[in-house]
């Protein structure tokens, strides 16, 4: 089952521009394509996260990449930025190819732990 994009060509401009090499369309990706894919690929990120994901995804237009690679993009970015210290290091002079490095082990294993479905919690019995 194909996965519902929009792709926008760019037209050639008035310029007689013809010539020159064009450049690859840019695709948005729906909100609900997004959402599916997440869901189906990380059964553990909680809906709060989906949510959140979805919306960023959809609302971008993306060139030459493939809808799981734009939601890998994202989480990435996101998880890097709002949950560890990325940007604090930056901000004390690391170096981001340093800064990446040494957050790079905590953003994997929030992703390892999306990529599982959720544990269910045994209640106790009274």
């Amino acid at each position: 089952m194909p996965i519902s994009a929009q792709e926008t060509a760019s037209s050639p401009s008035q310029t007689g521009s013809d010539h020159l090499p064009k450049e690859p369309p840019s695709i948005s990706f729906s909100y609900g394509a997004v959402e599916r894919h997440i869901r189906r690929s990380h059964p553990g990120c909680p809906d709060f996260a989906i949510a959140y994901m979805a919306q960023e995804v959809s609302q971008r237009k993306w060139e030459g990449v493939s809808l799981g690679r734009a939601v890998g993009i994202t989480m990435d970015g996101i998880l890097r930025h709002r949950m560890t210290d990325y940007d604090t290091l930056l901000l004390t002079g690391m170096d981001r190819k340093d800064a990446r490095k040494r957050v790079q082990p905590k953003v994997q294993a929030l992703l390892e732990v999306w990529a599982k479905p959720p544990r269910k919690v045994e209640q106790e019995s009274c």
